[in-house]
């Protein structure tokens, strides 16, 4: 049964036989032939690098791969498909050639940054590449237990943007969603001979915004200067953007003379922003009172009983999530009161248990942000021609007697 392998077309190139004949090959004494290339594979999986590489699963908006004669890759799922709970994480293969070891790694690192996935899981293409950057991997000093020791100590993470331009284009993405809702809801009133209330035509034009990026509370006070621009004001800096929108529910931002693609989408934990491929997480205010799960999954069962007392960063619950369980910890200690009956499947976020908490006055909360932003230039450049200069202060007069606003800047 089956096909002898010495009729297999590869095994025949491998061994230098003409691939058209159907000749025995003496496996036992001939040598098989050294190709001259090098290949690097690698495994795309819907796994959080930022969770301990925990399996996410959910719907997925876009893949967007391009084979080259260097670069194949086969993927299990496609645009508007899904990975879900239960299945493998693992969605996709990526294979690059060159004729040298360091060709492939760079054909390599190229398609993994032209690789597109969005959607709602995470996937492990931004540490991917960060993995193939590194020195050790470039000299070949790498084995198994260097990886693990990589993950452990955390000395390569996927990359993000710089930290202060994450935090202007996470509040300016929040301000564009929020006015696009606020501006439906005005023209719904006016169709239905309604005349909307002075505070929703001043939220049209001014608006707070308060978003939480990596333990630390940024509030920003945004104007509306135009019909695509916006002022953004905090601890008296203020920057100017311009806001366009991209056919696949995206923005394009012009920001400090550069353009940069924004995705986002809001999560029950917060915002999940990718700025030119680059992944970020705005998280919500810390509530330690409510115990949600991070994930989908199913809820298999309780490891504490209903009223009960649990340390800080102690289990209380196990979910099953790509055939494997994973556990869920107390952020911190007190007495536990379930709500999801054991066999739930779970969505991400979704309240399992409250805590009354031990000690509510020593729970750490997100630091408001008092400090400066560096300097930034304008969207588009102006220059120094009086021409110019005046052509833009008219253009701000028109938008001001049109009814927009500008920031304190």
């Amino acid at each position: 049964m089956g096909i002898p392998l010495s009729l297999i077309r590869g095994v025949r190139r491998l061994y230098n036989e003409p691939v058209e004949t159907l000749t025995s090959i003496d496996f036992d004494n001939r040598q098989y032939q050294m190709l001259p290339i090098h290949v690097i594979a690698c495994r795309v999986t819907a796994e959080n690098p930022d969770m301990e590489f925990q399996p996410t699963s959910g719907v997925i908006q876009e893949l967007n791969f391009r084979s080259t004669p260097d670069v194949w890759g086969y993927f299990s799922v496609s645009s508007k498909g899904g990975v879900h709970e239960f299945s493998d994480s693992q969605f996709g293969h990526m294979f690059a050639m060159g004729e040298t070891r360091e060709i492939a790694r760079r054909n390599m690192v190229i398609a993994l940054k032209e690789l597109s996935i969005r959607g709602d899981i995470r996937t492990t293409v931004e540490y991917l590449r960060r993995i193939l950057e590194t020195e050790d991997y470039k000299s070949n000093n790498i084995s198994t237990s260097w990886l693990e020791r990589m993950m452990a100590s955390k000395e390569v993470e996927a990359e993000k943007p710089q930290s202060h331009l994450a935090v202007i284009l996470g509040a300016l993405f929040r301000t564009y969603r929020q006015s696009g809702a606020k501006l439906k809801e005005y023209m719904d009133q006016l169709d239905r001979g309604q005349l909307p209330p002075p505070s929703l035509h001043h939220q049209l034009v001014e608006t707070d915004v308060e978003i939480i990026y990596e333990k630390v509370k940024y509030i920003f006070k945004v104007t509306k200067s135009g019909p695509d621009s916006f002022d953004l004001s905090i601890n008296n800096w203020t920057v100017s953007a311009e806001v366009h929108t991209l056919s696949d529910d995206g923005i394009l931002v012009l920001i400090d003379g550069k353009k940069h693609v924004v995705y986002g989408q809001e999560f029950p934990v917060g915002l999940r922003l990718v700025v030119d491929g680059k992944t970020c997480l705005f998280e919500k205010e810390y509530d330690p009172t409510q115990l949600r799960s991070s994930m989908q999954g199913k809820l298999v069962r309780y490891l504490v009983s209903d009223s009960s007392h649990i340390a800080k960063d102690k289990p209380y619950a196990e979910i099953e999530v790509m055939k494997m369980y994973i556990s869920l910890t107390s952020p911190e200690s007190g007495i536990i009161r379930l709500i999801k009956p054991e066999g739930s499947v779970l969505e991400a976020g979704d309240l399992l248990a409250n805590l009354l908490l031990d000690q509510p006055d020593k729970v750490q909360k997100a630091q408001l942000f008092s400090g400066q932003f560096p300097p930034l230039k304008a969207p588009r450049p102006v220059g120094q021609k009086p021409s110019a200069i005046l052509a833009d202060s008219v253009t701000k007069l028109q938008r001001l007697l049109s009814g927009y606003e500008m920031g304190s800047g």
